[in-house]
């Protein structure tokens, strides 16, 4: 008798110990589609945010001692990241870990990666824009990482012209100090990427404050395109509100020689000129002739320098 309830307590033991090891199992199978917080599937990415930086405007905001990598780039957009969106236009959060060979996945496409998503910030990790990115943001896509950064890759070529730096000074839209812009007018610009689409596809800007007295002006930070899950093709952004919507006037500022902040522009000017409009394309080596000759025009007619 005695041995029969040892062998009882035996075999449940046994149960309790498998049934452990089934939920853990369990458990792991499942980290890469639940939330660890909560256990809670996140919401069905349907869409991809492409969130493009100014890097004058993020080096300017930089807290110290964190710089930014000079030169900085200031005729070119950067990509922040892709962000996998709801139906909505919401961005989607989650806390899910996946094990990547980082190595493995970025050694063939590192130099292509580097063209439109460079590093800004100074004395970083290798690959920790990528790895920032990708385990904040593109896990919650719910595709793998290879996937993810393919998806990068195949955006940055719908560009056709290359960088959206392009497209903005085809229509007139230049980085200065002394320069703003309507919302609506840098809008228009972006949506030239999407030409000739039978009807522009909505975006967002993001906006910075120039400093806290200032609540006229306010710089360009971000611009946002959206695209499918894998980036083969240009989506609207569903309507969300704005947030550069609280500053009338917005200034793409130049890169300073020095990182503190630049003063906020007092005139506003439109810029407005038909050589501009007339063309499709603006080499940066013609476009700075023209940006010369306006600035010798600003100081003779205002006392810009």
């Amino acid at each position: 008798m005695k041995k029969l309830s040892y062998l009882l307590l035996f075999l449940v033991l046994i149960i309790v110990l498998l049934a452990i090891i089934f939920n853990v199992s369990y458990q792991d199978k499942t980290t890469l589609f639940l939330h660890v917080d909560d256990l809670k599937a996140p919401p069905v990415p349907a869409l991809m945010w492409y969130v493009l930086t100014w890097p004058p405007t993020f080096c300017l905001k930089l807290k110290p001692p964190a710089e930014c990598i000079k030169p900085i780039r200031d005729h070119e957009f950067t990509l922040h990241g892709l962000w996998p969106a709801d139906a909505n236009g919401k961005t989607i959060t989650c806390k899910i870990k996946v094990p990547v060979d980082y190595d493995k996945l970025f050694r063939p496409i590192e130099a292509q990666l580097n063209t439109f998503w460079p590093e800004l910030k100074a004395n970083q990790p290798k690959y920790n824009i990528w790895i920032h990115e990708w385990e904040k943001h593109g896990v919650c896509g719910l595709t793998t990482a290879a996937e993810y950064f393919d998806a990068a890759i195949r955006t940055n070529g719908l560009f056709t012209r290359g960088n959206l730096y392009n497209y903005l000074a085809s229509s007139s839209i230049v980085s200065s100090d002394h320069v703003a812009y309507t919302q609506d007018a840098i809008i228009k610009a972006i949506q030239t990427v999407f030409a000739p689409a039978p009807a522009p596809l909505g975006v967002y800007l993001r906006c910075t404050e120039i400093d806290s007295t200032n609540t006229t002006h306010g710089y360009l930070s971000e611009a946002v395109v959206c695209t499918t899950m894998d980036g083969s093709k240009f989506v609207t952004c569903p309507p969300r509100a704005r947030n550069c919507d609280k500053f009338p006037n917005i200034v793409i500022p130049s890169a300073p020689p020095s990182l503190a902040p630049a003063p906020a522009p007092t005139i506003p000017i439109t810029l407005r000129s038909p050589r501009f409009q007339e063309e499709t394309y603006v080499t940066y080596s013609t476009f700075e002739k023209s940006r010369a000759k306006f600035n010798e025009w600003l100081t003779l007619m205002f006392g810009l320098e």
